[in-house]
């Protein structure tokens, strides 16, 4: 044991000050005193001493921090770095250390005047975490990668916070996997959200947002069971969305409904075509809107409400080509058979709202919209009839008899585009 002691003992006096590894930092706020011990006729060196006080002791030495700011004490030629902190800050350092000792990635650590979050973000949790630690008195900086598995999370959950808080005209995308906000115009509402996640906003050189653009593929179609359960559709009664994880691609998809088709087991409906920017919503409706009379205190006026097949899809992509997806689905008809006493009619709907993390070109499918009852669909949904995509289907005998349902598939690509 004893030449492992004299190694250790070698190392401390010798190669440690030569490696340049340091004591521990002294961390403190304006009044707060830290008691060292040192032996005796060491020299003590302060490089800044309006910002702190050093008392010799004897055998020990105080030091009382006087004003904010960053500097060192040396002691027999070996430096320690000594932050003062103000109060707020200084219990956020500590609040957070704390943390982050439970977390895996993330480090707090002080450079300079600033607190910063170093490592890897691998939960939101974890961002959440620091967030509600923050106080508006607190200035830190969250200069952590994010990893690839949660960068479409964080990015809905910043965008979901700057959009309920009425910010408008900015951008959150990732720069070599650190996360970056742009803004056109500064204001106090989004100050205070990117000063809670430790970010500083960056200004836009111009009013115009480049965000990657996404082509959404939609395929309304007649299918039959048949061709339903060789795709891996399941006949249900409920309206539900889910992979098509049996075709390869949107081509082959084609391919097969046209050969169906021709054999007069389905149909394709109608094939629109939608293109948004990344975090934009775009929408489709088969159908119209009908006039709705609306009353007031002592006015009233008109509400138009639509009715038939109407998609509203929200696409958001990352560096890495993944696309978060919310596709919300809405198949409603107007029902005469049911009014108010000022003839205002009912709606009746089938909704659905869902969200997939996908890839480009991934097919979606979306299936049940409709409840089929047969040889009365013509009767009961007049409106919806009316509509050309409604009238082909209801007019198929295969639906009729309820051998074929009504699908729609989604195909997300992102566009190769540059800024």
């Amino acid at each position: 044991m004893k030449p492992l002691i004299l190694l250790c003992i070698f190392f401390l006096i010798y190669l440690k000050p030569l490696l340049g590894l340091t004591e521990p930092a002294l961390i403190l706020y304006p009044g707060l005193e830290k008691e060292i011990k040192t032996p005796n006729d060491q020299p003590i060196g302060v490089s800044t001493s309006h910002l702190l006080a050093v008392i010799d002791q004897g055998e020990k030495i105080k030091i009382v921090a006087k004003k904010i700011g960053h500097t060192h004490i040396s002691i027999n030629s070996q430096p320690i770095p000594v932050y003062i902190l103000s109060k707020t800050n200084y219990d956020f350092y500590f609040s957070v250390q704390k943390l982050l000792k439970q977390k895996l990635g993330l480090a707090v650590i002080l450079q300079g005047d600033n607190i910063k979050i170093t490592g890897t973000l691998y939960r939101l949790s974890d961002f959440k975490g620091i967030q509600n630690l923050w106080t508006p008195e607190v200035n830190y900086i969250f200069n952590a990668s994010i990893h690839q598995a949660v960068q479409l999370e964080l990015l809905n959950y910043l965008n979901d916070q700057l959009e309920n808080s009425r910010v408008t005209h900015y951008r959150v995308s990732y720069a070599q996997n650190i996360l970056v906000v742009h803004l056109d115009k500064i204001s106090s509402e989004a100050t205070k959200i990117l000063n809670s996640c430790g970010i500083i906003p960056l200004k836009l050189n111009s009013t115009f947002l480049w965000e990657p653009l996404i082509k959404v593929t939609i395929t309304i179609a007649e299918v039959s069971q048949d061709f339903s359960s060789s795709i891996g559709i399941k006949w249900s009664h409920q309206i539900s969305a889910d992979f098509l994880n049996n075709m390869t691609s949107s081509n082959q998809l084609i391919a097969e409904l046209k050969a169906h088709e021709n054999q007069g087991d389905g149909q394709i409906l109608a094939t629109p075509i939608l293109i948004s920017k990344s975090g934009e919503t775009s929408e489709f409706l088969a159908g119209g809107e009908y006039p709705v009379k609306t009353y007031g205190f002592k006015s009233q006026g008109v509400s138009w409400k639509r009715y038939g097949l109407y998609l509203k899809i929200k696409p958001l992509a990352n560096q890495e080509g993944d696309i978060d997806l919310e596709i919300q689905t809405e198949i409603s008809d107007i029902d005469t058979s049911i009014q108010t006493e000022q003839g205002i009619p009912a709606f009746k709907s089938n909704k659905l709202i869902s969200n997939f993390n996908v890839k480009s070109n991934q097919l979606i499918m979306l299936s049940g919209l409709i409840q089929n009852h047969k040889g009365e669909n013509q009767d009961t949904l007049p409106y919806l009839s009316k509509i050309p995509i409604f009238n082909k289907l209801f007019s198929s005998k295969n639906y009729r008899n309820r051998k074929s349902e009504l699908v729609v598939f989604v195909k997300p690509e992102l566009l190769k585009t540059t800024p």
